[in-house]
């Protein structure tokens, strides 16, 4: 059993490191992962109108660098950590973006959700902390989603 265990945590690390990837492409690769997440995320929010971002154009600055460049960037310096870890620090990060954004630091600049949006919550910090948890699950799946290509790469060749 020892020499499966082993076999086994010695391939999970190998996933984790994805040692075939190039500094660049890895990071490129990740990038494109999560703004391919941010734009699902933004897409159905406000097909659903959850979400309202105000000015219209803050939207891509929130896909682009929000999810792509601090998601994807972040995703990937915690992709040899455990799961807990990477769900803790998304989770603490997203909290204080959305508080940030509670607080309306820039009066002009932010987004506000619908009412009662999400479980019925009204209160914006209430708010904070359950849609913080969302980047937590953020970060485990953009990971989930490059282990993924990484395997498959792996079978292609």
């Amino acid at each position: 059993m020892q020499v499966t265990t082993r076999y086994f945590l010695d391939e999970e690390r190998k996933l984790r490191q994805m040692p075939l990837e190039s500094g660049l492409s890895l990071w490129l690769k990740y990038l494109v992962v999560a703004v391919v997440l941010g734009s699902l995320v933004e897409i159905i929010s406000a097909l659903g109108r959850f979400l309202f971002v105000h000015p219209p154009w803050l939207v891509f600055f929130i896909v682009l660098g929000v999810f792509g460049l601090a998601l994807g960037t972040l995703a990937m310096w915690l992709r040899t950590r455990g799961e807990l870890v990477q769900f803790l620090i998304g989770t603490i990060l997203a909290v204080a973006i959305e508080a940030l954004n509670a607080m309306r630091i820039i009066p002009f600049l932010g987004w506000h959700f619908a009412p009662g949006f999400p479980f019925g919550i009204t209160n914006d910090w209430g708010r904070s902390l359950v849609l913080g948890f969302a980047g937590g699950v953020g970060i485990l799946l953009v990971n989930a989603l490059m282990r993924g290509l990484y395997k498959r790469r792996l079978r292609l060749g």
